[in-house]
């Protein structure tokens, strides 16, 4: 479905600003999508779990939203029982996300290292992309503006004609 396995992540793991740890069952991290899937299974969240667990589960959920994580939580029965049917929601989740199941190629090599640095730093310039890549100044403003077309990139400041600095779109924030 996505061409690769490279942007899939198992028990991936998030700390949260105040310091909280949280693991994803799987992750899927591309620069302009970030997904937590969850398998639950039936006596963890449901048999076992007490108010205190359901309400902490909850909270989880909240915190990765509001970083910018979409969930997508499916009944580990379900992956067993119903695998196609699985694949297909997910598959229709990530068209609706993406406006369309991109394929491995979308974002290039560089591109994502660009987006990995970017999430490092607060501000990112085209002289950073240049020392990464290794690459000239023109070869670095190409990737950037790819990545500003995309919606993953933002300039960092207004109001100037050539933007020599750039920072991750709101969308892009994670934890």
């Amino acid at each position: 479905m996505l061409g690769t396995l490279d942007d899939l992540h198992p028990e991936y793991e998030v700390v949260h600003f105040n310091g909280k740890k949280y693991f994803m069952d799987v992750a899927l991290v591309r620069p302009a999508l970030l997904v937590d899937f969850e398998a639950d299974g039936f006596s963890s969240h449901v048999t076992l779990m007490d108010r205190g667990k359901f309400c902490a589960e909850k909270r989880r959920d909240a915190q990765l939203q509001l970083a910018g994580w979409k969930i997508v939580r499916i009944a580990y029965d379900d992956i067993e029982d119903q695998p196609l049917q699985w694949q297909q929601a997910v598959k229709g989740l990530l068209s609706l996300w993406t406006g369309e199941v991109r394929e491995a190629g979308h974002f290039s090599i560089q591109e994502r290292e660009v987006v990995r640095l970017a999430r490092k730093k607060d501000v990112i310039s085209v002289d950073d992309v240049c020392d990464l890549l290794g690459v000239g100044d023109r070869m670095a403003r190409n990737h950037l503006k790819s990545l500003q077309r995309k919606k993953v990139l933002i300039p960092a400041v207004s109001g100037k004609q050539r933007v020599h600095y750039y920072k991750l779109s709101p969308y892009q924030r994670a934890l």
